[in-house]
């Protein structure tokens, strides 16, 4: 580690982790909804728009409730909104979720992707 590198980690940590880069933004908050039934087990992501690429997985973070949606190509790209307490308890034991394409009410595309669960406090192999 060089004296510059080790300069930017301390200058970082004073800071605060919030001065990190962060993940572009997939949606707009008003351009996406979340349905889910913890019930039935299912999530649903409603959104406008089409998705910039093959959707490999989404990585959810219990810690801070945030998404990551990561690409076939190895782009990671959030979400773009945290999973509010209403949802929470579906998303949080969702092994996928189902990303569905909606202009006016109706249903263009639908992708299923597998859940990879972050910060649970519970150790989970990735096989």
């Amino acid at each position: 580690m060089d004296e510059t590198s080790s300069k930017t980690d301390a200058d970082l940590l004073r800071k605060g982790w919030n001065s990190a880069p962060r993940l572009p933004v997939l949606f707009k908050p008003d351009d996406i909804d979340i349905v889910a039934s913890k019930k039935a087990g299912e999530v649903y992501f409603y959104h406008a728009g089409e998705l910039p690429g093959a959707v490999e997985g989404l990585e959810y973070d219990h810690a801070d409730h945030s998404v990551i949606v990561c690409f076939a190509d190895g782009r990671k790209m959030d979400l773009g909104v945290k999973i509010q307490s209403l949802v929470r308890g579906a998303v949080e034991s969702a092994s996928e979720i189902m990303l569905s394409r909606t202009e006016n009410r109706r249903i263009l595309s639908e992708t299923i992707a597998p859940v990879l669960h972050l910060n649970t406090g519970q150790r989970h192999d990735r096989k």
